[in-house]
């Protein structure tokens, strides 16, 4: 006598289907890349023009224009090591000008909250911008 088989054969797999045959072939995803190699060409660059851009816009404050204060007479350094107004109690914001004993404009520095920020502006005693510079860059007088 004959044993029985205990498992029975599988099943026999169904036959791949038109779209698992085309997507398991190497031509199938050559022709997706070049497709969308094709859209990325032509398409985006319609798309995405200097006009069509939305850049950030800076403001541009006209520094010569701008309220400013006397730093010599009118601004002290504190304890905390923070520029005040005279007579206030919250540090200074804005423009502080220091100038040449010939009336010449001879420093610019930006304050906020109190802190020098940014360079400070230097002139000569003609009025010749020297440019900006760092605190520890200033010509002697």
């Amino acid at each position: 006598m004959k044993e029985e088989d205990v498992f029975p054969a599988p099943p026999e797999p169904p036959p791949p289907s038109a779209w698992q045959r085309l997507s398991a072939s190497p031509y199938f995803w050559w022709f997706a890349a070049i497709f969308l190699m094709g859209c990325v060409v032509f398409l985006f660059p319609s798309q995405c023009t200097f006009e069509a851009i939305q850049f950030p816009t800076e403001k541009r404050v006209d520094l010569d224009q701008s309220p400013f204060v006397d730093q010599e007479k009118e601004l002290s350094m504190a304890g905390d090591g923070l520029w005040y107004k005279a007579g206030e109690t919250v540090p200074y914001s804005g423009l502080g000008v220091t100038f040449h004993p010939n009336g010449e404009k001879k420093t610019r520095t930006q304050f906020a909250e109190g802190i020098a920020v940014g360079l400070i502006e230097e002139w000569d005693l003609n009025g010749s911008n020297l440019g900006p510079r760092f605190k520890g860059e200033f010509s002697p007088e």
